[in-house]
């Protein structure tokens, strides 16, 4: 009996663990997208626009542990085509992306076109096993008009 119950906390510790995110329908959203891999193999990490409607510019900044994996490179994608883009990666653990457009950035209908970014991690080959978050934040936002915007960051998983 005592093995059940402290199997039931252990599982409930660790869902508790877990970082749930709660965004509401339709908000604007930077999503990592979740990459499987094994170590001493590439992780493509593709950053996702949901939701923007004429986003004149913005900040994020993505953090992972450089102790299992080092950066690799990074390329824009579909979606900062029409976007003057900055990406500074001289901090071990940190990037960091600003963007202005100047007609604003909406996003369309599938995945493939609201592509911001590809990062390539490069996973350390005496990595452990396990998880290893790629944690999106937001800054700074504004539509088309200069009025702030709430944009919101969704982690992903390597």
């Amino acid at each position: 009996m005592k093995k059940i119950i402290a199997l039931i906390l252990t599982i409930g510790l660790l869902l508790s663990c877990l970082p749930f995110t709660t965004i509401a329908a339709n908000a604007a959203v930077v999503v990592a997208e979740n990459y499987t891999t094994v170590q001493g193999n590439y992780a493509y990490v593709y950053l996702r626009a949901d939701n923007f409607v004429n986003i004149g510019a913005l900040d994020i900044e993505i953090y992972y542990d450089s102790s299992a994996m080092s950066l690799h490179h990074t390329s824009n994608e579909i979606f900062f085509n029409s976007a003057l883009v900055s990406t500074n990666t001289d901090t071990s653990g940190l990037i960091k992306i600003s963007a202005m457009a100047v007609n604003g950035l909406t996003s369309g209908t599938d995945t493939y076109s609201n592509r911001l970014m590809t990062i390539c991690f490069k996973i350390n080959s005496d990595c452990p096993v396990g998880d290893y978050p790629v944690v999106v934040t937001v800054g700074d936002a504004y539509d088309n008009d200069f009025n702030p915007a709430t944009i919101s960051g969704v982690n992903g998983i390597i």
